[in-house]
């Protein structure tokens, strides 16, 4: 212990990097782990001015927000601007909603902003022996401001001195001295015209008076420095902004999910609600985007807590929003403090708020990203969003998730050789020329939350209602479903699928890893392009292996967790589609899907009850082309049980041909060829017009559960032209199953 005080004493005045170094070592001696602050993205000396003690940064996650339609001027001088921000936050889902938020207000036609004034103060307070001698001194000081607004201009270039409130308590005079700071904060600056001021009236009041100042103190905590008080949000301190917007009632529904009634009546309640709890101000939570801008931008974060008094008022405008946020006490600057570093100055240059003249154009840009930030998460806690956007981001899972890079570092035994994609990876056996594929599989938790996102971004209902459902539906369970079905498959003697050598299962840290036979190339048929229509010789060697595998499975009775077919679903799948179509207003549903989705919903509100002849067995689920192998000396290959559910047989071959596709005139002859082999394998038998019925539940069972979702991913570019492709081929399957 000593020697670490020795050195860190020793250390104390010095701003160069052996001292920064020298600090850490003596912290270590103590046996802190401090090893992420070895680098600095700040040398040491470019900090002399605003750190003491300096051992480099802590690193605070940025993102980008924006961009923010910003208006500036009125008629033919008007500016219309779009401008991005980064904020600097730890919080989930905070960079999100300020985005979404910006986009409504830039829907909406931008914002504008006023600045009122920008003022700093100190309040320093002088003691007397009685009443009448502070009297008296209050009204000599009156008389002094002009004098004194001269004096402090010799001692800051930016500092002037506006006017001086007084207050006398029993035998003490409060000072409240209010000055204009230009683009800097101001407190620093402040502080030292005040202290001078303070001395030269302590001289000159004594040299005139026979009583003296007994003592005088530079701020007796009436300033309200990183405080809250009233009469700093009446009378000032920071730059007073106040911004507007009108949102049309078109982007209220679209974007937020709100009516201006619906968001007007709880704001409403919200008020009458803080004002029992005495709360400053009325806002949801303007200190959000303050404090991640100020992070950002090099501010005093310790003045979040004055600058985030704010105030918000609505108005319904014939169905339209009227908003408008006061921000009284925004403590900012553009000058000064830690503006100058690197990092804060470019976050300001890219708001176009770096150096002399921003300061008005920064507290406008802050009270714009905060007012779309307040109608972003009010929205959300109107329309039920809010709670669900933090669920769909994985911010309630706290488990300790054990990676596939700790996996990895702690086995012995294997050589890596090539990825095949980010999951999964060839690797080979040492002392066996054996070679094995690892993949590491989708947990629960990650399955979960892709679709709390997909879903949650269509509309809040609808990720309510799938919260609602899944735990009735095939993506919960997914890595013990497929570890059951390869252990019943494999055990069987089943040759139509990779070997399993290994698995691992960590259900404490969400961790799952399969690891199957590798199929070198020399041992596959090439690969179809998947836009190319597959041979039907292909598609009879999928039919035995799908025929065989649900023998199989049904023989050995797995269950698996989920009910795919619509008639045995309680109507889950039903009621989500229903929902999809009235609150899917974001995707493009055009006729062609709206139409599939509503027929599909008539006919399974009327097979509800119905029972075929044909029996249900355990399906794949998921069969598209990447999930098949064609090897020459084993036929195809199935992979990747996880999604399996139990439905109709011919559930796997209408996934497969909504994927592919088929010739005109072939598609009658694909699923009787497929009734052919399923009945051989089975040694079961069916009327061609009991498999067509089977078949056409199923196709709304595939409609009304996998292809809703198909057009939720459709959300993300990269899916849209899939989604056409499989509203084309589950038309052309519709029409034949009619017939």
């Amino acid at each position: 212990m000593s020697d670490s005080l020795k050195i860190l004493a020793s250390m104390r005045s010095r701003h160069d990097e052996e001292a920064r170094q020298a600090r850490l070592g003596a912290l270590s001696l103590l046996g802190a782990d401090l090893s992420a602050f070895l680098e600095s993205p700040i040398q040491a000396e470019d900090v002399s001015s605003n750190i003491e003690g300096f051992i480099g940064c802590t690193a605070v996650p940025t993102g980008v927000v924006g961009p923010l339609l910003y208006r500036t001027g009125q008629g033919a001088t008007e500016k219309v601007e779009s401008v991005f921000a980064l904020a600097a936050t730890s919080e989930g889902a905070l960079i999100a909603s300020m985005t979404r938020g910006a986009y409504v207000l830039s829907q909406s036609g931008g914002f504008k902003a006023h600045v009122i004034h920008q003022k700093m103060m100190r309040a320093p307070a002088f003691r007397f022996s009685s009443l009448q001698e502070a009297v008296v001194f209050e009204s000599w000081l009156k008389a002094r401001v002009p004098e004194l607004t001269a004096y402090v201009k010799q001692f800051s270039k930016h500092a002037e001195l506006l006017e001086i409130r007084s207050l006398i308590v029993g035998s003490m005079v409060e000072c409240k001295f209010s000055y204009s700071s230009g683009d800097a904060a101001g407190q620093n600056m402040t502080t030292t015209c005040t202290w001078h001021a303070c001395l030269k009236i302590e001289e000159d009041f004594n040299r005139e008076h026979t009583f003296r100042i007994q003592k005088f103190i530079l701020d007796c905590n009436g300033s309200s420095d990183k405080k809250v008080s009233y009469y700093q949000i009446g009378s000032g301190r920071g730059v007073h902004v106040t911004c507007e917007a009108v949102i049309p009632e078109a982007v209220l529904k679209k974007t937020l999910k709100v009516t201006a009634k619906e968001f007007l009546d709880w704001g409403l309640w919200g008020k009458h609600l803080s004002s029992f709890d005495g709360s400053v101000g009325h806002n949801v939570n303007v200190a959000n985007s303050i404090a991640a801008l100020f992070l950002a931008t090099g501010q005093d974060v310790a003045c979040v807590h004055e600058s985030s008094t704010g105030f918000m008022h609505a108005e319904d405008r014939d169905g339209d929003l009227y908003v408008c946020l006061n921000l009284p006490r925004l403590v900012i600057g553009t000058v000064g403090g830690g503006t100058s570093l690197p990092h804060f100055n470019q976050a300001l240059k890219l708001m176009g708020c770096d150096g002399a003249g921003k300061i008005e154009r920064f507290a406008s840009l802050i009270a714009g990203f905060a007012l779309g930030l307040e109608l972003s998460t009010f929205s959300a806690m109107v329309n039920g969003e809010f709670a669900m956007a933090h669920e769909r981001m994985g911010r309630n899972r706290p488990k300790d998730r054990l990676t596939k890079e700790q996996w990895l570092s702690h086995q012995t035994g294997f050589q890596f050789e090539s990825s095949l994609d980010d999951n999964t990876s060839v690797w080979k056996r040492e002392g066996v020329e054996q070679r094995v594929v690892l993949s590491f599989k989708p947990s629960d938790t990650d399955v979960l939350n892709t679709l709390y996102k997909l879903t949650g971004s269509v509309s809040p209902l609808l990720l309510k209602e799938f919260c609602r459902i899944q735990g009735s539906t095939e993506f919960v369970g997914v890595s013990r479903r497929e570890r059951k079905i390869y252990s019943a498959l494999s055990s069987a003697g089943f040759k139509h699928m990779p070997v399993v050598f290994m698995q691992s299962d960590d259900s404490d840290h969400d961790f799952n890893m399969m690891g199957t036979e590798y199929v070198s190339q020399e041992r596959l048929v090439p690969h179809m392009d998947p836009s190319e229509f597959m041979p039907k010789d292909r598609f009879s060697q999928v039919f035995e292996a799908l025929s065989q595998a649900q023998k199989i499975l049904t023989q050995q009775e797995v269950q698996v967790h989920g009910d795919l077919g619509v008639s045995h679903s309680s109507q889950l799948y039903l009621e989500f589609s229903k929902l999809f179509l009235e609150h899917g207003g974001s995707l493009p549903l055009e006729e062609g899907r709206r139409g599939l989705i509503e027929r599909a919903i008539l006919r399974s509100s009327e097979n509800l009850t119905q029972e075929s002849s044909v029996s249900r067995v355990v399906v794949h689920n998921n069969l598209k082309p990447s999930k098949i192998l064609f090897t020459k000396d084993r036929g195809a290959l199935i992979l990747g049980w996880q999604w399996a559910g139990f439905d109709y047989p011919q559930r796997d071959v209408l996934e497969l041909i909504a994927y592919l596709g088929a010739p005109q005139g072939t598609l009658k002859e694909l699923i009787l060829s497929h009734k052919s082999i399923y009945e051989k394998v089975t040694g079961t038998n069916h009327s061609d017009s009991n498999w067509f019925r089977a078949s056409r539940v199923a196709l709304d069972s595939l409609i009304l559960s996998k292809y809703v979702f198909v057009l939720i991913r459709s959300a993300v570019p990269e899916f849209r032209a899939h989604a056409s492709v499989w509203t084309k081929h589950l038309i052309e399957l519709e029409a034949v199953l009619k017939e």
